[in-house]
């Protein structure tokens, strides 16, 4: 995961805004990880409910 964020850091620093996908691309970065992270924290509260 840290990974992928120093690597969407790099092409922050590569990509000025000026890029014209540049916005969309971040806007959907973020939505994607986002979701996932609650996606992953949702499946782990399930699991836990499952095995008590």
């Amino acid at each position: 995961m840290k990974g992928i964020i120093s690597w969407l850091f790099l092409l922050d620093k590569k990509y000025n805004l000026t890029h014209p996908h540049y916005h969309q691309f971040k806007m959907v970065s973020s939505l994607i990880f986002g979701d996932f992270q609650l996606f992953v924290r949702k499946v782990y509260i399930s699991f836990k409910r499952y095995k008590a």
